[in-house]
């Protein structure tokens, strides 16, 4: 059978161009911003991104490119920065299914997201100067992203055991020590006394205070007093 004779070229859809990073007016910084500076201003747009919808992802990769091309990087280092720490509208939002130590422990992840971003972004402007490759200048911050990405999951892991053991017994928690031997001594102290889930202790949730803690929420101890209390001269 013969084949069908192709559409005229009037008719055939035409190629989509392949995509471009995303180009705006430049952002409104200082001339030489501090880290700090910078920092808060990557937190706000991370902010204003986990409170809107999800399409909101597209413009906030946007908005963090426009942000650390006017810190001074190159709009190719920019976009791979932003990609690499930016992160998508899938990790920004739903906050509404989150417990209170979920919400918070969110809150801090975005202000962690924001001070890795804004080191990150004179770091690699610096080495960029030196006469590095993007790809060379980028090499050092995956490996410490890595690291701090795996912290943040360790960190929401703690919050979803808190919120779980709130949802359980209540808003008012007991600390309880686990089974590891890496106590530091907040932990120590902090066992068999409680919290109140909605305002975090001095110290974090259980299972936050450390790279290695294996402390937990459970039903309140009674008649104990607050963790905040027992480890104020341990901090």
């Amino acid at each position: 059978m013969a084949s069908s004779p192709a559409p005229p070229a009037s008719q055939q859809q035409p190629r989509r161009p392949p995509r471009q990073p995303p180009t705006l007016p430049p952002q409104a910084l200082p001339a030489n911003p501090s880290v700090a500076y910078v920092q808060a201003t990557i937190l706000a747009s991370l902010m204003a991104a986990a409170a809107g919808a999800a399409a909101a992802g597209a413009a906030l990769t946007a908005k963090l490119v426009q942000i650390l091309v006017a810190v001074g990087l190159v709009p190719v280092a920019a976009v791979a920065l932003a990609a690499l720490a930016g992160h998508g509208p899938q990790n920004v939002g739903r906050w509404a299914e989150m417990g209170p130590a979920g919400r918070h422990t969110r809150r801090q992840e975005l202000a962690y997201r924001a001070a890795f971003l804004a080191a990150a972004a004179f770091r690699v402007r610096d080495r960029l100067v030196a006469g590095q490759s993007v790809s060379e200048a980028l090499r050092p911050e995956r490996r410490w992203w890595a690291a701090h990405l795996a912290a943040l999951r360790r960190r929401a892991a703690a919050a979803a055991q808190v919120d779980e053991a709130a949802r359980k017994h209540g808003d008012v928690l007991g600390w309880y020590l686990g089974n590891a031997r890496t106590h530091t001594r907040e932990c120590v102290a902090a066992a068999g006394h409680n919290f109140d889930v909605r305002y975090p202790p001095l110290i974090g949730y259980p299972g936050q205070v450390h790279s290695r803690c294996a402390c937990t929420a459970g039903p309140a101890h009674p008649g104990a007093g607050t963790v905040d209390n027992a480890t104020i001269g341990v901090i």
